[in-house]
């Protein structure tokens, strides 16, 4: 699997899907909203972990930076 998530890329994507996650564990958000952030929050983490985007593969679109 290519990785197309760069470093800043990743760290937003980690640190938001932790976020939602606590916010939706403490019950700051609760119902279908609840349920949408802990969908997001885990996806967010899933692809921070991979540092892989499906939705930036299938617009081509990359954050990360080849190396010299």
């Amino acid at each position: 699997m290519l990785k197309n998530m760069g470093r800043w890329d990743q760290a937003a994507r980690l640190f938001l899907g932790v976020l939602f996650l606590i916010a939706v564990f403490f019950h700051l958000v609760t119902g279908r909203g609840g349920l949408l952030l802990a969908a997001l929050g885990i996806y967010l983490l899933f692809t921070a972990l991979l540092r892989h985007c499906p939705l930036y593969q299938q617009l081509k679109f990359s954050t990360n930076k080849p190396r010299k």
